[in-house]
């Protein structure tokens, strides 16, 4: 029991230091991050149980360059995320074949994940033009 609480602590530890290491982004990017668990069973681990782990990919999509006051570089931004979430989530999927959820599912979530900051991008992007 002791070996489990300790696994699941350093996977816990583990998930948060990739998640700080890839919400760093620089300048001029949206931080587009995949997630998908993996497990193993009891059978399939030595005497201790199951092992869960949370792998992680993420992907800086660039805006530089695209005018996020127009309809079209909005699009653009849209698209280049959409693009990264579904390339991020297959590429999981491939180095990790039974993780969930589906490449499809992983991809409509980050997708959605990542539009909550690009929505907030170009609202800033708005009131900076009011200004």
């Amino acid at each position: 029991m002791r070996k489990i609480l300790l696994a699941a602590l350093g996977v816990g530890v583990a998930a948060t230091l990739l998640s700080t290491v890839a919400g760093a982004q620089t300048p001029g990017e949206i931080a587009v991050e995949a997630s998908r668990i993996v497990s193993k069973t009891a059978s399939e681990q030595p005497a201790g149980g199951a092992v869960v782990k949370d792998i992680l990919l993420s992907y800086g999509v660039s805006y530089s360059g695209l005018d996020l006051g127009a309809t079209a570089g909005v699009a653009e931004l849209e698209r280049r995320v959409n693009a990264a979430a579904n390339k991020a989530c297959v590429e999981i999927g491939r180095q990790y074949p039974f993780s969930e959820p589906s490449d499809e599912a992983c991809a409509k979530i980050t997708a959605v994940k990542a539009m909550v900051k690009v929505r907030a991008l170009v609202d800033s992007v708005a009131k900076a033009a009011l200004k």
